[in-house]
């Protein structure tokens, strides 16, 4: 379990209650959140559905994402000795603290932070800290299980809490054409199907025909870092982009624009690109590719889009 400091705690605050009553009780530890709504940092909200007896469960998290939680554990009038929080996956998911100096004022220098386990002098019999929940791996079956233990009896010292935790994995950046219908230059007007996942085809195009494309690019909840533009044949078909001053209000000194590579500084999570599309030959599989990388973890960092932009013959683009 690493050790960092708390994004939305400017501040840490833990809170322990003495016990002053002496006579211990027959009653394990118990464990509570403060309320049952997760903020997390991609702006979410999750909720702890209550399972069984020690058993809850959190809405499925992105991986990518982390979770803000407030735990209170409560001795019922027994003083708490230790805790311990683990993972069932240490993969996919990860334990963040508050920074050490926080923690050595609250708990003995013979804790173990980097295995989640905290001892306490004995002396509480309540504390209230945060922690977070980084969801870094897609898992299904991934369960934080906390333990406390108190200094009663040996049959009531110990309490059990799990909370089952799944990650979905992130989505990867999307393509997409605003309209389902793009213009021409001659004022024709042609029409995108669909034809599977990532696949699109244009209408015939006439031969000599400058088409009008704009797309749409989201990197989903991650910024954009690379877009690839390319023709399946430069010598039937030519690219024309926007102005060098509009592209360099928006891609890196790095990019080549003449070869279809766009850089851009990982700040923005949408863009929109125009350009032109010129057909100079007749072609049935002639196609436009579109590659977008974004921020997220390389697995799932590539989205890719094709479309087929086929032309007619130049004998049927003269009788019509």
């Amino acid at each position: 379990m690493r050790i960092r400091r708390f994004i939305l705690f400017s501040t840490l605050i833990l809170l322990f209650f003495s016990c002053n009553k002496r006579e211990k009780t027959g009653a394990n530890p118990q464990f509570y959140f403060p309320t049952d709504s997760i903020p997390t940092a991609y702006q979410d909200t999750l909720l702890i559905k209550h399972i069984n007896t020690i058993g809850y469960r959190l809405d499925t998290i992105t991986a990518g994402d982390t979770a803000f939680f407030w735990i209170e554990v409560d001795g019922v009038f027994n003083r708490i000795t230790n805790l311990n929080m683990t993972l069932s996956d240490n993969v996919a998911g990860e334990l963040l603290y508050p920074d050490k100096e926080a923690l050595d004022s609250v708990f003995l220098n013979s804790s173990d932070y980097e295995n989640g386990t905290l001892y306490l002098d004995g002396s509480k019999s309540r504390v209230r800290f945060p922690f977070q929940y980084f969801a870094k791996k897609p898992s299904r079956n991934i369960s934080l299980t906390m333990t406390a233990v108190s200094d009663a009896e040996e049959e009531y010292n110990t309490g059990v809490f799990v909370l089952k935790a799944p990650i979905r994995r992130p989505k990867s950046p999307q393509i997409s054409f605003p309209k389902d219908t793009l213009f021409t230059a001659q004022n024709d007007t042609l029409r995108i199907s669909r034809v599977s996942a990532g696949n699109y085809i244009l209408d015939k195009a006439n031969l000599g025909d400058t088409i009008i494309f704009e797309i749409d690019m989201n990197g989903v909840r991650h910024n954009l870092k690379e877009l690839y533009l390319s023709v399946s044949n430069k010598e039937l078909a030519e690219i024309i982009l926007p102005d060098k001053e509009h592209l360099d209000a928006l891609f890196l000194s790095s990019s080549d624009y003449g070869n279809g590579v766009f850089y851009m500084d990982g700040s923005f999570s949408k863009l929109k690109l125009p350009f032109k599309y010129y057909v100079k030959g007749e072609s049935e599989e002639l196609a436009l590719t579109f590659k977008a990388v974004s921020t997220v973890d390389e697995e799932y960092n590539t989205s890719t889009l094709t479309i087929r932009t086929p032309v007619k013959p130049a004998a049927v683009a003269e009788e019509q």
